[in-house]
């Protein structure tokens, strides 16, 4: 029997889809990032290119085709994700960025499902290479526990809201 290599659960093409969208829609950022890790990507290309995204975002800035390319720039990392040619074509990817839930969910249950096997294989080998059973289950709990606790909602916010707040700290002052 041949050896056959399994390929981690992934969908480029929905990694793509939310690129796109958030590029394409600027409402779509304040629903995409809280809930999507730059980890949750398959490709280190995409993974890249929303790290990128959020710190766009984070700053204030509009997470569009020209400041992300002026930040992938700006860090030297617009040819590891395939250049300019790469990031524009997925502007052209996408018809609309209404579907992008769809998106999200796809690579959100990927994700799980890759730490999940990541998880499994680190347990197996404890519980090969360990001779206590309650040892072996104990870690099996942590690793579980660590993926769904990774799964939390993240506390990013755009700076418009946090400079609200903090100018409304200095008026009451």
């Amino acid at each position: 029997m041949a050896n056959t290599v399994k390929i981690l659960p992934n969908s480029l093409e929905a990694e793509q889809g939310i690129l796109a969208s958030i590029m394409m829609d600027q409402e779509v950022p304040m629903q995409v990032f809280p809930v999507l890790r730059a980890e949750d990507f398959y490709s280190l290309a995409h993974n890249t290119i929303y790290e990128n995204m959020i710190s766009l975002y984070a700053s204030g800035s509009p997470v569009e085709l020209i400041t992300l390319v002026n930040k992938l720039e700006a860090v030297q990392k617009l040819d590891a994700v395939g250049g300019l040619e790469y990031i524009t074509s997925l502007t052209s990817f996408l018809p609309s960025a209404s579907n992008f839930k769809h998106y999200l969910d796809i690579v959100k249950n990927h994700s799980k499902r890759r730490k999940l096997i990541k998880a499994s294989q680190e347990i197996s080998q404890m519980c090969f290479e360990n001779e206590n059973s309650t040892d072996d289950l104990n870690f099996a709990e942590q690793q579980i526990f660590k993926i769904s606790e990774s799964e939390q909602i993240s506390s990013l916010e755009h700076i418009e809201g946090s400079l609200g707040a903090v100018i409304d700290k200095f008026d009451f002052l």
